[in-house]
């Protein structure tokens, strides 16, 4: 199946921190982006969308430097 790149835009009203927290958390990832999230070390993580998992690197920073998840 060919990837398709969809941009989305939306307006939340919620603090910077707590949405940081929603963004670069798995526990909170699940509650809203996908059905499961395996973090691999501290630089791989595995979404899976109904029972499709997709590997994704953290980029340089996430968990104590300046990039996230």
């Amino acid at each position: 199946m060919k990837r398709v790149k969809i941009t989305l835009e939306f307006i939340l009203k919620a603090s910077p921190a707590l949405l940081y927290q929603f963004f670069t958390s798995p526990s909170e990832l699940v509650r809203w982006f996908c059905d499961d999230i395996e973090v691999q070390g501290e630089t791989l993580y595995t979404f899976s969308w109904g029972g499709y998992p997709e590997l994704l690197p953290a980029s340089s920073g996430h968990r104590g430097g300046n990039g996230t998840l």
